[in-house]
């Protein structure tokens, strides 16, 4: 399903991330994003907030996964006991650069 709402502003987003940097690299790839179903609820409605995130292990963010079987964990992991349903999102996440995390991060680090 996707959201129209939200899909507008991605595609601006995307193009603006392509006027910011010298390549005009932002590559758009699908990827998986397992958690539980009330925060999975706020996703559907609002968008993706890393406010969101109750722990983290590379700072402070969304995380995602190229492999479904990934993210299953995570939405295992915040299921209901007995559930044998786990809802994940398959979303269309832009990628402009990476970097190494650390657990205390709240942002990425600054690139020129």
């Amino acid at each position: 399903v996707e959201n129209p709402t939200l899909y507008r502003p991605f595609r601006a987003e995307v193009k603006s991330l392509k006027a910011l940097t010298c390549s005009g690299k932002c590559e758009v790839k699908k990827l998986w994003h397992g958690s539980g179903d009330d925060t999975l609820q706020k996703i559907y409605c609002t968008g993706w907030d890393k406010n969101f995130a109750t722990t983290f292990a590379f700072g402070k963010g969304n995380y995602f996964a190229r492999d479904a079987k990934y993210s299953t964990d995570y939405s295992r992991r915040n299921a209901p006991s007995g559930t044998k349903v786990f809802r994940m999102i398959l979303a269309f996440v832009a990628i402009r650069d990476t970097a190494v995390g650390k657990q205390t991060m709240l942002q990425p680090p600054y690139r020129n």
